[in-house]
This record gives C-alpha cells, sequence and structure tokens, in this order.
C-alpha cells in the first residue's frame, strides 16, 4: 500500500491519484493544474467550452454536446446567409438556453423539484431580462434624443449607458440561481456555478431578442440582399459570445455565492466582493464594445467587435474553469482533513464515470484517471449508491 503525501490515506500501489483528495501522486503539485478534475485528459486552461459550462456532461454523451454546439453555432450562420435574417437572429439568441435545457434533463439536474428548478433557471431569467432591457432602451433612446437636442456629444455616454447594464444584468441574473442555491438539493458549488451560467446565458438570450425585437416582429423573414459580414457578427455575438460572456460572470458570483464545500449557499464578503469585480469586468466589456462601435465602421469595426469578445469569453471560460477545479479539490481536501466522506463520493460499488474502471467505496475521485465522482451526473451517483447499498 502507498500512502497520500496531502492526505496521508493509504491507497493501492497502482493508485495514481488520492481516491480522498485528488493529488497526483507524480507531480503537478497541489492543484495539479495540469489535468482538470472535471475532465483529466485536459489541463485547467483549456478552453473547451462543453466541459468548463456543462461539467456534468463528461460522464455522459460529450460527443452528442460538441455537435450540438457546433450545430447551434453553424445554423444560425446558414440561415443569415440564405437571407433569413430574423428568424437566424431568433435562432441564435435562444440556442445556448435551450441546449442548457436539454443539459439539465440529461444530467437529471431537475431532481424532484422539476418545476422550481425550471422557474428558478428559465422563466425569472426571461421575465427580468426582457423588462430590464425595454426599460433600459426607452431610458437611452430618450437620453439619445436629448444629447441630439443639444447638438453636442456627452463624453460621459459611455458610463451612462454601460454601467447601469453592467449591474442590472449581474444582480437581476443571480435571482433564481440564488433561489436554487439556498436549497438543500443544490447546495454545492458545481450546482451553483451551473445554474448561474444558465441563468445569465437565458438573460443575454432574453435581452438580445429585446434589442432585436422591432426587426424580427416587423421585418420580411428573407431579405434578398444581407450585408453577410456585418449580420455575422450579430449572430455570433447574440448565439456565442454575449451568452459566454454573461453567464460566465453570473456563474462566477454564483461559485462565490455557494462557496467551498457542502451546505446552502449564503450572503458573504466573498460574494459581495466577487459580485463588484463582475460588474466592474461586465462595464469593462460592455464599454469598449460600445466605443468600437462609436469610433469605428465598416469592416474594422466588426472584426474588432468579434475579436474583444472572444478574447473576454475566451479568458472566463478559463476562469470558470479554475474556479471549478480548484473547489472540487479543495472540498475534497477539506472533507479528507476532518475524515469526513462527502455525499457527491462513491458509495459501494461504482465506476468512474470517465474511464469506466472500479471507484473505492467512499472515493471522492478516480485512482486511475483523477475524475472527481461529482462531476458524474446525478442519476450516475444514484445508481452508484443503490448498487452499493444492494451488494
Amino acid at each position: 500500500m502507498a500512502t497520500c503525501a496531502q492526505c496521508n490515506r493509504e491507497l493501492p500501489d497502482v493508485a495514481r491519484y488520492c481516491f480522498a483528495c485528488g493529488t497526483d501522486r507524480y507531480g503537478q503539485g497541489k492543484n495539479r493544474t495540469d489535468s482538470y478534475a472535471v475532465q483529466p485528459g485536459e489541463t485547467v486552461r483549456s478552453l473547451n467550452v462543453i466541459t468548463s459550462i456543462m461539467p456534468q456532461a463528461n460522464g455522459t454523451m460529450p460527443q452528442t454536446y460538441r455537435f450540438a454546439l457546433v450545430l447551434v453555432i453553424g445554423a444560425p450562420v446558414v440561415l443569415m446567409l440564405a437571407g433569413f435574417v430574423s428568424l437566424a437572429l431568433v435562432m441564435a439568441s435562444v440556442s445556448m438556453p435551450c441546449l442548457y435545457m436539454f443539459y439539465f434533463r440529461d444530467v437529471n439536474e431537475w431532481e424532484d423539484q422539476p418545476a422550481l428548478t425550471f422557474v428558478a433557471t428559465t422563466l425569472v431569467s426571461i421575465i427580468t431580462g426582457v423588462l430590464f432591457t425595454r426599460i433600459w432602451m426607452t431610458w437611452q433612446v430618450a437620453s439619445d434624443r436629448a444629447a441630439s437636442a443639444s447638438g453636442s456629444y456627452d463624453a460621459m455616454q459611455l458610463l451612462r449607458y454601460s454601467l447601469p447594464v453592467a449591474v442590472g444584468v449581474v444582480l437581476l441574473a443571480q435571482a433564481g440561481p440564488i433561489l436554487l442555491a439556498r436549497q438543500d438539493d443544490y447546495d454545492d458549488l458545481i450546482d451553483a456555478m451551473t445554474f448561474g451560467v444558465a441563468s445569465g446565458a437565458t438573460f443575454a438570450a432574453a435581452e438580445s431578442l429585446s434589442v432585436f425585437w422591432s426587426l424580427i416582429s416587423t421585418g420580411a423573414w428573407r431579405q434578398d440582399e444581407v450585408d453577410t459580414l456585418y449580420w455575422t457578427t450579430q449572430v455570433l455575438v447574440a448565439g456565442v459570445f454575449k451568452p459566454l460572456i454573461v453567464g460566465s460572470f453570473v456563474g462566477i458570483c454564483l461559485a462565490a455565492f455557494a462557496g467551498i464545500g457542502e451546505g446552502p449557499g449564503r450572503f458573504s464578503q466573498r460574494h459581495s466582493r466577487i459580485t463588484a469585480t463582475v460588474i466592474i469586468g461586465l462595464f469593462a466589456y460592455l464599454s469598449i464594445q460600445d466605443a468600437i462601435t462609436q469610433l469605428t465602421d465598416g469592416v474594422t469595426q466588426t472584426v474588432a467587435s468579434v475579436l474583444w469578445s472572444a478574447v473576454v469569453a475566451a479568458y472566463l471560460l478559463t476562469r470558470v474553469r479554475m474556479t471549478l477545479h480548484l473547489a472540487l479539490i479543495e472540498a475534497a481536501t477539506e472533507a479528507a482533513a476532518r475524515d469526513l466522506v462527502p455525499k457527491g463520493s462513491n458509495k459501494g460499488i461504482g465506476f468512474c464515470p470517465a474511464c469506466r474502471m472500479p471507484l473505492l467505496d467512499g472515493a471522492s475521485f478516480c485512482t486511475a484517471c483523477g475524475t472527481a465522482t461529482r462531476a458524474a451526473s446525478k442519476a450516475a451517483r444514484r445508481d452508484m449508491a443503490t448498487e452499493g447499498v444492494a451488494s
């Protein structure tokens, strides 16, 4: 038998990872950033969208989700190139929330409260997103008319527009996920962050539909002449970058609300500090996007807008992955130090959701590949517990 250098648990000689704290016996240090706890075949700084914002898909149908992501990105672009601009915008706006609904159903994230889960992650975000955007657009139009009547450009225009949007989006999009994170069934960080990303993406979809509503409701469904570059940019921003950016920002806030370890989420100084930081980050993103619109045009504007959104989305995906990874490692390490068995660990007979190797009783990680058992779907974890009891 071998001994883990981090938590002193006895391990099989063939084990590479500690089943209790996830430490790699052959290097990588305490936080093993070269091996993502959700999907050890990837590094923590990888830009894989699926394993970042849908972490429990790794043990079910990851290729299906990747195909679906390509489809929800590609289909609106094809529709737009065919001249169906309005339909492309609608599909791009709702594609990410619909993909999340499929994900929740697949990994059984609903638990025994489907109504509460659906309302908190979807309806609350849709309603608040639409209402907030309509109020903001009405105020913005009035401000633009006042500035036009005065004949002068206000240098504080970006501050007046972007800051209220950043504050409203970050605070309102957290409402539903916070309701869930305070429930016993959704009391850990991976749940809270996932619901936060889904809520943020849905809020962004509602905002996009509100912005484009005049075109969608009054414009022709098919146009003979389409500004391909401009509308491709709009489709990518509405269907990919905006949901990823807003969703990641909100997810990071909910991770701070849930905290490390088990127990319902709560308001804390850390949550307040992270929320303030996220508001500043979203404000910076929106301000630079508005500046690009004001100061450039044509090809320069579209290219700069997409590149800026891509850079921000890539950074936030890395932040989300690092937050999830460290939470899984630190929660398991804390439980091992207290000689506790986390409720997300394997019970009795079980198999790794990633490599299908046997799991030790009470394991929080696979000793072969290092996958966190908490990254398995709730249906898979219940099957493990049932099989263990039956044995």
